[in-house]
C-alpha cells in the first residue's frame, strides 16, 4: 500500500484546514463574549443613567413643591401685611383716634 503526494498534500491540506476552523471557532467565541460583555456593560450604564435622571427628576419635582410652597407663604405674608397695613394706617377709626 503506496500513499501518494497528492494523498499527502491532502491530508495535509485537511489538517491544515481543521486548525484554521479551530482557531476562527476560538476567535468568534472570544468576540462573541466581548460583545456579549460590552452590550451589558452598556445596558448596565444605561440603567444607571436612567435611575440617575430619574432621581433627578424626583429632587426638581421636590424643590419645585418646596418653591411653590415658599412662594406661597410669601404671598400669604404680602396679603396678611397688606391687611395689617391697611387696618393700622389707612382705616378710619385709627385715624381719628390717633388723630
Amino acid at each position: 500500500m503506496e500513499i501518494s503526494l497528492y494523498e499527502i498534500i491532502s491530508l495535509f491540506l485537511a489538517f491544515l484546514a481543521i486548525i484554521i476552523s479551530g482557531v476562527a471557532i476560538i476567535i468568534s467565541s472570544s468576540a462573541n463574549k466581548k460583545s456579549y460583555l460590552a452590550q451589558k456593560e452598556a445596558n448596565d450604564l444605561q440603567k444607571c443613567i436612567s435611575d440617575l435622571a430619574q432621581k433627578q427628576i424626583v429632587e426638581m419635582e421636590e424643590s419645585q413643591k418646596r418653591s411653590n410652597c415658599t412662594l406661597t407663604l410669601n404671598l400669604h405674608f404680602i396679603d396678611v401685611y397688606e391687611k395689617f397695613f391697611y387696618i393700622f394706617c389707612k382705616h378710619p377709626i385709627i385715624k381719628t383716634k390717633s388723630g
